[in-house]
C-alpha cells in the first residue's frame, strides 16, 4: 500500500508535485492512474499532470464511472 499524505509531503493539492509523488512511488504513468476527489481544483491539479480525474459527489457511482475507463470493479 502507498500513502500519500498532503500534511506528510507538505505540499497541497493542487500542486502537481504531490500527484507525481504518488505516481512515482506507486510506479506507474500518469495515463495509468485516475484521481478521485470532491474537489473540483484538485481534479484540475491530477489532470494537469496528465491524470484522468473523477469529481465525486454524494450521487455519483464511483464503481460505474471507473468501469468507463475499463477499470473492473
Amino acid at each position: 500500500d502507498v500513502i500519500v499524505g498532503s500534511a506528510l509531503e507538505r505540499v497541497m493539492k493542487p500542486d502537481p508535485r504531490i500527484y507525481q509523488r504518488c505516481l512515482d512511488r506507486l510506479g506507474v504513468l500518469p495515463q495509468e492512474a485516475i484521481f478521485i476527489d470532491d474537489f473540483a481544483h484538485n481534479i484540475a491539479g491530477a489532470q494537469a499532470v496528465g491524470m484522468a480525474g473523477l469529481l465525486y459527489t454524494r450521487a455519483t457511482d464511483v464503481a460505474s464511472e471507473l468501469q468507463k475507463w475499463g477499470v473492473q470493479i
